[in-house]
């Protein structure tokens, strides 16, 4: 069956060759409000992480609500996500690897240099961290310059599997995709834990900071 999305939301299929079901999905404004209660949430959750993460603050009135806006909007992240797959798993955005990854590489790797070259200099001009060579290249390594923009690496690292991912969606049958869906998911725990462990959080430098803010205010 052949599955599209027309331009009013609704769904259609027709007869198709091949066993597989492809799916593609039109521009649709569905999408853009979920952009944008994701972008809200992504903007609760880190003025509530903000708090919730200063051990200062742990056992507040102020922590509590912190906690519980920032566990209640912790799916602004894994929406972004899947909103993107929704759009680029498109098959016929993959009629040539190289052309998608130059198309989105060309984008995202500017912004991606600029901003961390940006945030190293905030760091160590700001924090006053001792910011040398290693510590960039692990940084890097780890993709986390800085606190926020682990996103564009993840979003690096989706643009460089998708391709594979889409072709997936249409060669293999559906028993397949289940079976590499649950090696997926039993393998993003082990991954995630050891990227966890390896991240850091808050700088001391910046936790000190925001506590003498507080007081100041």
């Amino acid at each position: 069956m052949l599955i599209t999305e027309t331009p009013i939301g609704r769904i259609s299929a027709t007869p198709a060759e091949n066993s597989f079901t492809s799916v593609q999905v039109e521009h649709s404004c569905r999408f853009d409000v979920l952009r944008v209660v994701a972008c809200l949430a992504v903007i609760l959750l880190h003025l509530a992480a903000t708090i919730v993460r200063d051990h200062e603050f742990v056992g507040t009135l102020h922590w509590h609500v912190s906690n519980a806006i920032n566990a209640a909007t912790s799916w602004c992240v894994p929406m972004f996500v899947m909103l993107s797959g929704a759009l680029l798993l498109n098959p016929s955005k993959h009629k040539s690897f190289r052309d998608f990854w130059a198309k989105r590489m060309n984008r995202l790797l500017p912004a991606l240099i600029a901003w961390s070259a940006i945030y190293f200099v905030w760091r160590t001009l700001y924090w006053h961290e001792q910011v040398s060579l290693s510590v960039i290249a692990h940084d890097v390594s780890v993709g986390q310059p800085y606190i926020h923009l682990y996103f564009l690496f993840l979003i690096a690292g989706l643009y460089l599997v998708t391709p594979f991912l889409a072709k997936a969606v249409t060669v293999f049958s559906q028993a397949q995709l289940r079976n590499l869906t649950l090696v997926i998911a039993g393998l993003a725990p082990v991954q995630w834990s050891r990227f966890n462990s390896r991240r850091r959080y808050i700088l001391p430098q910046q936790s000190r900071r925001r506590r003498r803010l507080c007081r100041s205010l």
